[in-house]
């Protein structure tokens, strides 16, 4: 950034040959490099891993992947994260490293309780570090559903957990009520628990400003998984 914005300023000042024979000199052309240069670095700030090679030359590569993934299943030990419900994740497999899911469905289909269920799981049940990206359900809402997930667990003896409704209201049964502080303090201070990050997003938020909250947040702590509940609800960057 530094080495950008001295040639830019050299440019603004003098004439600067930036390739041979080629001079540069004014605010117009001093503008042009300023901007170039900064999307270099974005581009390069901003590149993912994107591996390559003859697949003819990878046979141990091969051959290693999948014994691993033998080892892994008959140990129990998934390769990725898992959704917490069985027949899901015998069908699919859970969710593997780098991978996009998208998850469609009609209006109260069930798509943010699958969500929610999703992340409560990586992050209680497997320890994994959530981010959980909300849009048309307010902060609180995504809050409550997870405490009411949370309270299943049979360590607190509630076999039909707690009511979203009634933690909204502040009607919980009697039975509910004592239990929920434990629940809550089990669910914020339990070590073996991964994190789970839940972030309001504005409504005219674009996947580019997401991703640097997300680069953000990635320096706080390392992410594991991340879930946007839901993406038709954010603003296009480019046409």
């Amino acid at each position: 950034t530094g080495e950008a914005l001295t040639l830019a300023m050299q440019i603004l000042q003098e004439c600067v040959e930036t390739t041979p024979g080629h001079i540069e000199k004014g605010h117009e052309a001093a503008r042009l490099v300023v901007l170039e240069q900064f999307q270099a670095i974005d581009r390069e700030l901003h590149l993912q891993d994107a591996p390559e090679g003859d697949m003819r030359r990878e046979t141990a590569e091969l051959l290693q992947d999948y014994a691993d993934r033998k080892r892994e299943r008959l140990s129990g030990v998934s390769h990725g994260i898992e959704f917490g419900i069985p027949y899901l994740d015998r069908r699919i497999g859970g969710f593997q490293p780098g991978e996009l899911i998208l998850a469609a469905g009609y209006s109260s289909d069930g798509k943010t309780t699958l969500t929610v269920q999703a992340a409560w799981s990586a992050a209680i049940e497997q320890g994994k570090n959530v981010v959980f990206f909300t849009t048309e359900t307010l902060r609180p809402q995504v809050r409550r559903k997870l405490l009411a997930r949370h309270s299943k667990l049979p360590i607190f003896n509630l076999p039909d957990g707690l009511n979203t409704r009634d933690l909204k209201m502040g009607t919980l049964p009697e039975e509910g009520e004592q239990m929920f502080p434990e629940i809550v303090r089990d669910m914020t201070k339990n070590p073996a628990y991964g994190k789970l990050y839940i972030a309001q997003v504005p409504r005219s938020a674009t996947l580019a400003s997401l991703e640097l909250r997300l680069a953000r947040i990635q320096r706080e702590f390392p992410v594991d998984m991340v879930f946007l509940d839901y993406v038709a609800l954010l603003a296009p960057s480019v046409r």
